[in-house]
């Protein structure tokens, strides 16, 4: 995917940059200095006070895949499967569950980022199916000569232990970069453990001047327990959700001086171990089950970047992505009882291209226009396009911009198992191909404006709307994945990022939602961050952090009781850390604390999240 301008702010915290790239896209950075300062363990708590992204999760380690325990949605946008509509990549290579086509956020492990890019504004031409938003894990690597050795170990309440090691080295043309790290969590509820182990490898050569060649490979494994709604009636066995898998992307890529290009081959594949208890069927059936699903995800990326004469700038692009997999439901008194999926791979085969045209008006002030187009061509469904166009103009240290987009999502192959495979329900199993795809259609206004080196601001408001929106229409019968009709969201978000003292770093965040209807899920109406990042004394550092988020609409994904609210919270967190250098080793002691005032609060109806949690760790770089 195409890289962010090079303008960077490393000691800010909450968010190391809110960018306008020269398409007139959004896009907010969080970097490994902010993971690290935010003590942030996944995805959800290092994205959770981004203005405009919202977050659901049970437990303190895991992601709990069957449903909403885990996921996170940009602008409201991911409510039909828990982020199905945002792509989410690892070096630029989508990585999701290609049977539920949902992100799972075991599989994207923050131990491996050296920044995390959110695109608010929909990508439909450079990314295509499922981009309402993205997130893109860019990964470390080694990228000055030498050895480095790191170790980061860290415990804290409800048993919970952090321990990562990593190494990077480089000499001559040859890098490589590697990442084991593993979480653990008794849980801060009965039932609410978890665990999760990340291996990580990113492998480079420089074939020469221009040309390089990396190989990234992680493997992952999660496990998370639902506590279960407080009050729920009881079942007979703690329900489990296991994750693992494999992910490969091979990238050959080049920088001349008026071109730049990749060619991106990826591959994934793994399963998911879904206990349950099964309580519909008379005696004996009713028992414990396991739903097992084994999904795939493979293809290639191709783009190059040509920068001609007189400010123009052409993008052209190949994306060829097959995804899917089987599902099945293992009875063991009962065999055959349940789903039984024998499998389907989905194709999407897409061409695109962008072109912007960076113009001088005169007076320091210049123009960039930008259009661009994505034909998609699916296997299983109606072709669709993709459209988007920019408009950036920008003088001295003012920045006004404005984009349109329309963007597309296909129906997964979830659709096929839910309504091919739920046989005591009325529904024909070929149903699922008349699902249209769901559309977004998006504007969005904005300033940004240097008022000093030392303060920056940027406002932006959007309006989307969305049709044929894919959902699951849950009981009474017929039970399906159905085209349940529109709705529309128009926001407004802010930043400020403020130096007002050496060593003394402030942002400050907000966002604005209003739905229509007004019970559409993952919109609160209001929600701010507030951080600071204070170095106040020689080797001493003070990370803190104040969020606010209104009360929002809920829905469950899997025979919830409907829409239901949670109510607003207000959380403040802060991290404390000594450095030290002895010898050739530079350390660093630390204390974080979650929830610093006890708020009592949850993401979703039923389950509480913890109270007062602190932490203790170290950090050794050799």
């Amino acid at each position: 995917m195409r890289q962010l301008d090079e303008v960077v702010v490393e000691a800010s915290p909450v968010l190391e940059e809110a960018a306008i790239r020269t398409d007139g896209s959004l896009v907010n950075v969080v970097g490994q200095e902010q993971i690290e300062g935010m003590n942030a363990g996944d995805l959800a708590a290092a994205l959770r006070r981004v203005p405009g992204v919202s977050v659901s999760r049970f437990n303190l380690v895991g992601s709990f895949g069957g449903g909403d325990g885990g996921a996170v949605f940009v602008r409201g946008h991911g409510s039909g499967r828990p982020g199905s509509e945002i792509v989410t990549m690892l070096d630029g290579a989508p990585r999701f569950n290609g049977v539920w086509t949902h992100p799972l956020l075991d599989m994207l492990a923050v131990d491996n980022a050296k920044r995390i890019e959110v695109l608010k504004t929909p990508q439909p031409v450079l990314l295509g199916n499922m981009a309402f938003g993205a997130v893109n894990i860019v990964p470390k690597a080694m990228e000055e000569p030498g050895c480095r050795t790191r170790l980061v170990g860290s415990g804290g309440s409800h048993s919970t232990f952090f321990g990562l090691l990593e190494n990077g080295y480089s000499e001559g043309r040859l890098s490589s970069w590697m990442t084991g790290s593993h979480r653990r969590s008794d849980g801060h509820r009965a039932n609410a453990d978890g665990e999760v182990t990340n291996l990580f490898g990113n492998f480079g050569v420089q074939l020469d001047d221009h040309w390089r060649m990396r190989l990234l490979a992680n493997v992952t494994e999660g496990r998370a327990s639902d506590p279960r709604a407080a009050g729920a009636p009881a079942i007979p066995l703690v329900e489990e959700y296991e994750t693992d898998s494999e992910f490969f992307v091979l990238t050959v890529e080049h920088q001349h001086e008026r071109a730049s290009g990749f060619l991106k081959l990826f591959h994934e594949s793994g399963y998911t171990e879904w206990l349950q208890w099964d309580g519909a069927f008379p005696p004996p059936v009713n028992q414990r089950f396991t739903n097992v699903s084994d999904f795939e995800s493979y293809g290639v990326r191709l783009q190059e970047r040509v920068e001609a004469d007189r400010g123009l700038a052409f993008t052209l692009g190949w994306d060829l992505h097959f995804y899917g997999g089987e599902a099945r439901d293992l009875y063991p008194a009962a065999p055959g009882a349940g789903t039984q999926f024998g499998g389907a791979m989905f194709r999407n085969n897409a061409f695109y291209g962008l072109a912007e045209w960076e113009r001088e008006l005169g007076g320091g002030a210049t123009l960039t226009p930008s259009f661009g187009a994505r034909f998609n061509d699916s296997r299983e469904f109606d072709d669709q396009w993709g459209l988007q166009a920019g408009l950036v103009w920008e003088r001295g240290g003012t920045r006004l911009f404005a984009n349109f987009s329309r963007a597309f999502n296909y129906a997964g192959v979830y659709a096929a198992v839910f309504n091919g495979n739920w046989a005591a329900f009325p529904i024909a199993p070929d149903a699922w191909r008349s699902l249209e795809p769901e559309t977004l259609k998006h504007f969005e206004l904005g300033i940004e404006q240097e008022w000093s080196p030392e303060l920056r601001t940027l406002l932006t408001a959007y309006h989307d709307r969305v049709s044929d929106a894919i959902r699951f229409d849950a009981p009474p019968p017929p039970v399906a994945i159905t085209n349940i009709g529109s709705y529309e969201v128009t926001g407004i978000e802010g930043y400020a990022f403020w130096t007002p003292a050496s060593g003394l770093e402030l942002f400050l965040g907000g966002a604005w939602q209003d739905a229509d209807p007004g019970n559409t899920p993952n919109y609160p109406e209001w929600s701010a961050a507030l951080g600071g990042r204070w170095e106040f004394a020689d080797q001493w550092t003070l990370h803190w952090d104040a969020e606010y988020v209104g009360a929002q609409f809920t829905q469950g994904t899997r025979f919830s009781p409907g829409v239901r609210k949670v109510g607003d919270y207000l959380l403040v967190n802060a991290r404390l850390a000594r450095a030290f250098e002895a010898g050739r080793v530079d350390g660093e002691v630390f204390v974080a604390v979650e929830n610093l005032t006890d708020e009592d609060y949850e993401f979703r109806p039923g389950y509480p999240m913890p109270g007062i949690t602190p932490t203790l760790g170290f950090e050794l770089v050799f």
